[in-house]
């Protein structure tokens, strides 16, 4: 077997290893107990925003803590996490799913989520949560408004633990061409001025493309069509701005004719205040263009902005 074939051969391997692990850990009554008993002791974890739940974690133990542990007392049975999508490259995946659940007042949580994961050794070490902000902060209120839950020390400790070989993700990536050309139209889209990106992203979709920002914002919901979405999208975010919105990628993956991109944006508003989001954008390749495409941010930050926009 030459070179190329058997790096080909360990990445298909790799790639089935966790698609695997996230389809056992996504089962039906399964996530809770699958989710401890995958995600390493030393794992770094991120949600993003500032709403109750959101934060920087160091390791599954204040992760388990402040988050994990702590939201099931919030709702009266279990939070219901279905998977719509799973995207796997190498040892990094992504996952759109839906979470169905009811809060103790009998009110419904129903949030959309998209989870990024690194792995590394058939363990998950990062992962970077996206999920509605907005909808967080609805149901349980603004951080820092009322008092949380006591949080139980320990609960976390007496899973068993989760220690890889190594925190080190493979290197292998997708050579197939179809993968590669995309990966490559993907970082092209950071190339170039920052002003320029609403330009390079429309210029790459298709005429009847169909774009899904995700959450309850003014700029959420289906946007069928290149125009509809740089209107609805980009010209109407950008006219909140003083000046273009940078991204800064953090990582691309592909996966068949679906990519993922996830990136840090730098703006300010043009009432003077920064607006930093955090992006997770899903895009479905065909012959070269894209037809299909889903945002994450951090809703709650965005809707600030745009009814800041909307007020002057």
């Amino acid at each position: 077997m030459s070179a190329p074939d058997a790096t080909n051969t360990a990445y298909a391997a790799l790639t089935a290893r966790n698609r695997a692990t996230l389809v056992q850990m996504y089962a039906p009554g399964a996530y809770g107990r699958q989710c401890v008993q995958t995600i390493a002791d030393g794992a770094r974890i991120r949600l993003i925003g500032s709403s109750l739940w959101s934060g920087s974690f160091r390791n599954r133990f204040e992760w388990g803590s402040a988050v994990f542990f702590a939201l099931p007392r919030e709702l009266d049975g279990d939070l219901a996490l279905t998977p719509l999508q799973i995207l796997v490259d190498g040892d990094y995946a992504s996952v759109c799913a839906q979470g169905r659940s009811v809060l103790k007042n009998g009110r419904r949580y129903d949030n959309d989520y998209c989870l990024c994961y690194r792995f590394a050794a058939g363990t998950i070490v990062e992962l970077n949560e996206f999920l509605d902000t907005a909808c967080v902060t609805a149901a349980f209120g603004p951080r820092g408004a009322r008092e949380m839950l006591p949080r139980r020390p320990g609960t976390m400790e007496r899973q068993p633990s989760v220690r890889p070989a190594s925190y080190r993700s493979s290197e292998l990536h997708n050579a197939d061409p179809l993968a590669v050309a995309n990966r490559e139209r993907v970082w092209h889209l950071f190339d170039g001025a920052a002003g320029e990106f609403a330009t390079r992203f429309t210029a790459l979709l298709a005429d009847d493309v169909v774009c899904r920002v995700a959450g309850r914002t003014r700029i959420s919901g289906t946007h069928h069509g290149r125009e509809r979405v740089r209107a609805c999208v980009f010209d109407a975010l950008h006219a909140a701005l003083d000046g273009p919105l940078e991204l800064v990628p953090d990582h691309v993956g592909v996966d068949g004719d679906w990519a993922w991109f996830i990136a840090r944006g730098l703006a300010r508003t043009r009432s003077g205040e920064r607006y930093d989001d955090d992006y997770c954008c899903w895009l479905r390749f065909a012959d070269g263009r894209v037809g299909e495409v889903c945002v994450y941010c951090d809703t709650e930050l965005l809707n600030r902005v745009l009814d800041g926009a909307a007020g002057r």
